[in-house]
Parts: C-alpha cells; sequence; structure tokens
C-alpha cells in the first residue's frame, strides 16, 4: 500500500505539463519498440536485405581483378569436385542401362 501512496504523491507533485511530457515519452520509446520487433519479424524483408547484400558483394569481388582471382582460384577445386561427380554419375547410369 506504501507504493500506491507514493505513486500517488508523486503524481500529485508533477504538473500536467511534465506528466503529458512522460506519457509521449513512453509512447514514443513503445513505439520504437514495436518497429524494432517488427523488423525483426519480417523474415521476407530481411532475406530480401541479405540477397541485395549478397548481391553487391559479388559484384564488387567480381569488379576488383584480385579478389576475381582470389574468388576463381577458390572455386576450381568445387568445379573439379562436381566435374568427377557427374562423370561418376554418367558412369553409373550407363552401366545401369
Amino acid at each position: 500500500m506504501s507504493t500506491d501512496t507514493s505513486a500517488n504523491e508523486d503524481a500529485q507533485s508533477k504538473d500536467p505539463e511534465q506528466i503529458e511530457a512522460e506519457i509521449q515519452a513512453t509512447r514514443d520509446e513503445l513505439s520504437e519498440t514495436v518497429d524494432a520487433l517488427s523488423r525483426k519479424l519480417d523474415v521476407k524483408s530481411q532475406s530480401q536485405e541479405r540477397v541485395a547484400e549478397l548481391k553487391q558483394r559479388a559484384q564488387d569481388t567480381w569488379q576488383d581483378p584480385q579478389a576475381r582471382s582470389e574468388a576463381l582460384k577458390a572455386a576450381a577445386p568445387a568445379l573439379g569436385v562436381l566435374s568427377v561427380l557427374a562423370l561418376i554419375a554418367g558412369v553409373a547410369r550407363r552401366a545401369r542401362s
């Protein structure tokens, strides 16, 4: 009960303009929180932003000759493995026929 009394006394000691200002500040904070939660829950928007970031990164990498060379060097072993797997799959298919 003492907290209700002290809260009531606090409210009485403040003028209406202070109370209005505090209410508006609380509304602003709540609005920001709701907006932040909405952004976090908007999966479609997040995925679109991520795709745009990755596209830009790929374009930047491709336009930089040194980065392009490094990317191609990194991709070469993967392409080799894929080629071998495709060859094995083709041979296996022919063996079954």
